[in-house]
């Protein structure tokens, strides 16, 4: 309840906004980026840690998106070969960094803690300072570097679907796979969300309900566009319609 009252707050309060503007990189702690072992995420300190940034950030990415889709309108399209490349291989190598990242810290700390640690938090503070909330918060900042996937396929007049807008789109001859492993991946994000519910109300041990309930919101959103993606995208049409037109032919 504290965190919602100081979310309002922070967003009805005019200085709020001074400051965020007189913020920017002056103030922040952009060591934070390179120190996994120190990382203690501070509201205003941390780099993007303030609640405008988000929407701000939206708001021009939406802005932007739109404004090259019309300005391309009556353009060729770029072909963007090169850069392409090079954004999908920065995006490996930060993906592949994050996950060993991860799993690295939470091997080491699953075998000196226990398992539970992954499900209970510290009731005194701690779900937003060490290397395993490190890697979480560079995962956070890895999704505006993401926002340029539809600048280059706009540019590219590649088309341009809901579902990318709100995820991503995929290479072409591998589309059927990720999508797949994708919706496997949230199945099994909901089936650890509900083994995450039942081993917290069973030990009674603290959470963090609200981060809890926006992602996995988030996650069953993703779910539900991937598997409406999916279906309506690789399952066969059915098969009256073609009965139809080839009757009426006949006739």
């Amino acid at each position: 309840m504290e965190t919602v009252q100081s979310i309002i707050t922070e967003w009805t309060d005019p200085k709020s906004w001074e400051k965020l503007v007189q913020h920017s990189f002056k103030d922040s702690n952009w060591k934070e980026l390179i120190d996994p072992v120190n990382y203690k995420f501070n509201f205003g300190v941390t780099p993007f840690s303030q609640f405008q940034i988000i929407p701000i950030v939206l708001v021009i990415y939406l802005v932007t998106i739109f404004s090259i889709k019309f300005l391309m309108k009556n353009r060729k399209p770029f072909s963007l070969k090169f850069i392409s490349i090079l954004h999908n291989a920065i995006l490996c190598i930060w993906s592949l960094i994050m996950c060993v990242g991860v799993l690295y810290e939470i091997i080491k700390r699953v075998s000196n803690e226990g398992p539970l640690f992954t499900v209970c938090e510290d009731p005194n503070g701690g779900f937003d300072k060490g290397v395993t909330y490190y890697w979480s918060y560079i995962f956070y900042i890895s999704k505006f570097y993401e926002l340029l996937d539809t600048v280059i396929i706009v540019l590219k007049k590649k088309p341009l679907i809901f579902l990318h807008v709100y995820h991503h789109c995929k290479t072409v001859w591998w589309k059927k796979y990720i999508t797949m492993i994708q919706i496997l991946q949230f199945v099994c994000l909901g089936i650890a969300g509900v083994l995450h519910v039942y081993t917290i109300n069973t030990i009674g041990c603290f959470t963090h309900y609200p981060a809890f309930a926006a992602a996995y919101s988030i996650n069953f959103s993703f779910l539900f566009l991937f598997s409406k993606f999916f279906v309506k995208s690789y399952t066969p049409k059915n098969s009256n319609s073609n009965t139809n037109i080839k009757s009426k032919k006949i006739d």
